[in-house]
């Protein structure tokens, strides 16, 4: 998703101890009808329209303990890593991806766990460095993140009944010194309706369409992977974590099986913080679990 370029006002709260922020997100435009993402490595182009839409943005630091998983959707945990080069791939799948492994099952208490796709996110984007998701989204529809769940399976010949229940965790991570200049907003799970999003899907192409009226003749396949996109609603509660560190974890539901479950899964995207001093260019590290529950 693209970098975003427009400034924001950030506003100290001294009440609440944190950095509360009043910034711009952008949210899927209620007018836009083609709804198609065609990517390549370190870029994309979107059919969709998007409205820059003022939002408050509380700091959820000073009552993080308040945050969990079950509860919003998402939470902060105190976890270091032994990871010696953030750039270096086979770490990543390695010692990174066991690591976390690690600290799902802990948080969960799933039965099995499958951790894969870290990515790097850096200002400078290219195809080892992707960029920061600029518009508010969930990443998986739930048909993809169904599709992705059996995919998984299947490499180990199960099949979705071997499970009762199933839940798609990322875990992100800041690399670079605080205060971030793109922190990653929050919007709480249990302030999102069903009405609010609608799909698109995501297209890997050779080459991107320079227009519309460049765009590939052939309607994607129905099981195309997708992401929801959000339109605004007063009720969204936003939140972030600031200052976060290295030995630190943003942990956040991408979707939950548990039809009834309070917080199934969290809108996110990342805001622009150019008034705060001292704001360092952000670099950060994301990596998908899917949780299996007996």
């Amino acid at each position: 998703m693209s970098t975003i370029l427009v400034p924001t006002m950030t506003t100290i709260d001294s009440t609440s101890g944190g950095h509360d922020t009043k910034t711009k997100m952008q949210y899927l435009d209620p007018e836009s009808t083609l709804m198609r993402r065609y990517l390549t490595p370190g870029s994309a182009f979107n059919t969709a329209k998007f409205v820059w839409t003022d939002v408050n943005v509380r700091d959820a630091r000073p009552m993080r303990k308040d945050f969990s998983l079950e509860r919003k959707g998402f939470t902060l945990v105190d976890h270091a890593s032994k990871v010696s080069d953030w750039d270096d791939t086979e770490q990543q799948s390695g010692i990174y991806s066991r690591e976390i492994e690690q600290l799902i099952t802990s948080m969960t208490g799933a039965d099995k766990v499958y951790v894969f796709e870290p990515t790097l996110r850096r200002a400078i984007t290219n195809s080892q460095y992707q960029p920061f998701g600029s518009e508010v989204h969930v990443d998986y529809t739930r048909q993809t993140a169904e599709n992705l769940i059996s995919s998984f399976l299947a490499k180990d010949n199960k099949q979705m009944t071997d499970y009762s229940r199933y839940q798609c965790i990322n875990v992100w991570r800041v690399l670079s010194e605080s205060p971030q200049d793109y922190p990653l907003g929050m919007c709480d799970a249990t302030s999102v309706l069903s009405g609010d999003f609608r799909e698109m899907k995501r297209i890997r192409v050779d080459t991107l369409p320079t227009g519309l009226d460049d765009l590939p003749p052939q309607e994607p396949p129905p099981d195309t992977p997708a992401a929801d996109m959000f339109e605004h609603r007063t009720q969204h509660s936003w939140w972030f974590f600031s200052d976060m560190g290295v030995d630190e974890a943003l942990v956040f539901k991408l979707y939950d099986s548990d039809q009834s479950a309070k917080a199934p899964r969290c809108p996110h995207t990342a805001f622009q913080d150019r008034v705060r001093e001292g704001t360092k260019p952000r670099a950060s590290i994301e990596i998908r679990t899917i949780a299996c529950f007996k």
